[in-house]
């Protein structure tokens, strides 16, 4: 039985439109951000498959927590980004889960000092992604390289280990963990080398 859906409507285009919101994010921390030429693909978010179409490929291998796995998942990733799904996260250059999912993050690659950019990418599912005000959740202020003085940030279900590694950030300068917050057709990117501190906390 085939569970194949349609990917980006125009691959071409689509793909450099969202390459370049990609860029966005990572580059002004905390930045929202929108993906939406894709449609959600069983619970993974639009905004997940729109991250996986552009950046996904067969020489970058990818864990998916167990919570969003599914056989329609599984075929048209297969299909539209012959990508290299693996059973270890510690394997993986990108990690797609949500909260109930999580790997132990000490043990995804965080790169060499060498070789940073060799770290794991952490692309997280969330309920609600927003600014002060506008959601609820875990509420973050920013610094760091790409922020002219700060950005606040409001997560919602942020689990408790992401919030530690956020904030203790236990590997040493330039090592770790980039994370990418997804909500429906929203990302907001925390690259390793933000500082983050809570303003106020609702976790999981």
């Amino acid at each position: 039985m085939s569970f194949l859906q349609q990917g980006f409507r125009e691959p071409v285009f689509d793909a450099q439109h969202c390459f370049r919101q990609i860029l966005t994010a990572m580059s002004e921390p905390g930045r929202i951000v929108k993906l939406d030429r894709s449609n959600a693909i069983g619970v993974l978010h639009r905004a997940s498959i729109a991250l996986c179409l552009t950046l996904l490929d067969r020489a970058t291998p990818l864990w998916i927590g167990e919570s969003l796995q599914s056989a329609v998942v599984a075929q048209n990733l297969r299909f539209h980004c012959n990508v290299a799904q693996v059973s270890d996260p510690a394997q993986a250059e990108f990690i797609l889960t949500d909260h109930t999912s999580l790997p132990d993050l000490m043990s995804l690659p965080v790169g060499t000092m060498e070789y940073p950019d060799q770290g794991s990418t952490l692309w997280l599912q969330v309920d609600a992604l927003g600014q002060p005000g506008k959601v609820q959740g875990t509420h973050l202020q920013l610094r760091g390289p790409g922020i002219e003085t700060q950005r606040e940030l409001v997560v919602d279900l942020l689990a408790a280990p992401v919030l530690d590694y956020l904030t203790k950030r236990p590997h040493a300068f330039p090592l770790g963990l980039d994370i990418v917050f997804i909500c429906d057709t929203q990302i907001a990117a925390i690259p390793r080398i933000t500082h983050v501190e809570v303003l106020s906390c609702m976790s999981q």
